[in-house]
Parts: C-alpha cells; structure tokens; sequence
C-alpha cells in the first residue's frame, strides 16, 4: 500500500481537508462525550420516606456513546453507598446490562432501568434523619476515533493535489467520555510524525486495573493504547501501551515511514482507539421520618 507525507507543523482538530465536503461533519452521527448516562426515576425513591415501610430505588442508565456496538451489551457494576446500612437496606453493589449504543441508526442510544424494593429504618428516639443515596457505576469502554485527514506527500508540489490540510476545531468528541481533541503532523522525507492529544470529557473518573471503588494511585487517569492507524498501518507510538492524563489531558506521539513522495495530496483516515475503565456517580438525599 502506498504512504504518504503530511505538512510539516499545521495543527488539525478532527476534521477533514479543506477540500472535503462541508456535510460530512454535519452527517456525522460519532459526536458527543458520554458513555453511560445515570439518573434516578422521578420518585424512585422519593424525597420523604418514612420507617418500616418499604420503597423502591429505579435508576434509568442510557450507553449513550458508541461503544460496544448497537447488537451488544454493556455490563455495568453498580455499588452503594453514603447511607447508614441499619437504615436503609441497600445492596453493597449489583450490575446491569445495557444492550444497544448510539449509532447512525439509533443516535439516543441504548437504555436499561434497575429497580431494587429496600426497607427503611429509623432510631426510636429519632424524629426524622436526613440520608445520601449514592450509585456509582464503573463499566469498561472504547474511544475509536476516526479523524479524516488531508495528506500531502509532497508538500513541495502542488499542481496534481486534490485537497490541503486544513485546520479548524471540532470539540464535539467521538460519542465516548475519553475524546481525542486534536492532531499536529509533521511531515519529515520518508516519514509523518503525528502528535495526538486526547482528554477526560465525560466528567467521570478514566482509570485502569479493574480495581473501581479503590484503585490505586497509579491506575488513576490512565488510558490504554490500543491502536493508532494512518489508513491501512500500524504507527509506531510512544507510549506503546498506557497514556497517563495529567489534569486530564494525555499526549500520543505516532510515527510511520517508508512513504510514497510520487503521489499528490489525498484524503485519508487515522483511527485511534483507546481502552479504559470509568467511573462516575449520582446521588440522592432523602430524609427519614417517623409516622406521626
């Protein structure tokens, strides 16, 4: 397959060439920054509740990303807390699985609802207690970002060129929480360097290991690489396998020689796919009350 040259320091913020077409971002199903979406059902459970009765807890949970494809499921842990334990009788954790994902099909995403009956207590010589109802989900997903690019083999010549790099800005991220934000190539004789940023926009906690509740240090804002492609090829990346955020933004250095300077300018794909667990939660405060 033959390879190709990009211009030397312009930077590109996911979009295509210059001489593309203005709809193709506009089509493009593939924007937005969430993975899962979690809130609790309207009155479920409500603001008041009162000891010796029994309630209901409803969460909504929508994959509103793209990942892990519209035919599969998602299985997400869920875990409990912020309550007094002899008072409400919650579950320490339990999980879900949402089947669907946002595609050009079904751009809302797939939608599940977890219904769990608890009792509620309360100490006798306590007229009403306020309490926090915390869910936090942790659940593994994928950014796979498909950037269309401009390239230029020979940024010297330009009589036979189709198109020219252009930049421009596209923060509407790749409908996961980890979105690769922008890319700056370098064109070097034989060789393109391109210098990839991504960021945690989900609002949720990116971290690795498997480990939710507790992670260690070190598994904290870390994103798995697992792949970058410029069409076809593999790029050679530092780092090879995790990118560690700082305040939330990590940096991916690819290269890929042996290209073709014979060709004219074209446009093509770079795929970057990246790997993580995240974790994010809602709460609810609720008061206790006696039966008067």
């Amino acid at each position: 397959m033959k390879k190709c040259l990009l211009i030397l320091g312009l930077m590109v913020f996911l979009v295509g060439c210059g001489g593309g077409s203005s709809d193709t971002q506009t089509d493009n199903w593939k924007t937005g920054t969430q993975g899962i979406e979690m809130r609790f059902s309207e009155n479920a459970p409500p603001i008041d509740m009162f000891r010796d009765e029994t309630y209901s807890l409803v969460l909504e949970l929508r994959n509103r990303g793209s990942f892990p494809g519209d035919d599969d499921e998602l299985d997400v842990d869920l875990f409990f807390s912020g309550f007094d334990p002899e008072l409400i009788d919650l579950p320490d954790s339990d999980s879900v699985s949402i089947e669907g994902s946002k595609s050009a099909t079904n751009p809302e995403g797939g939608i599940e609802f977890y219904e769990q009956e608890f009792d509620v207590g309360l100490w006798e010589d306590v007229d009403s207690m306020p309490q926090d109802i915390r869910v936090t989900a942790c659940y593994f997903y994928e950014t796979f970002a498909p950037i269309d690019i401009c390239v230029d083999p020979d940024p010297t010549r330009n009589e036979d060129d189709t198109c020219r790099p252009s930049g421009g800005t596209g923060g509407g991220g790749q409908a996961a929480p980890i979105a690769v934000t922008s890319v700056q190539q370098e064109s070097l004789k034989g060789k393109v360097r391109l210098t990839i940023r991504i960021a945690n926009q989900g609002g949720g906690l990116v971290l690795t290991g498997g480990e939710c509740l507790r992670p260690p240090r070190a598994d904290k804002d870390v994103v798995d690489l697992l792949g970058v492609f410029l069409g076809s090829e593999d790029m050679d990346c530092t780092p090879e396998e995790r990118v560690r955020l700082i305040n939330g933004v990590g940096t991916i250095t690819c290269t890929l020689d042996g290209f073709d300077e014979d060709l004219p300018s074209f446009l093509t794909s770079l795929g970057v796919q990246l790997g993580y667990d995240y974790k994010q939660s809602v709460t609810k405060r609720v008061t206790i009350k006696k039966i008067d």
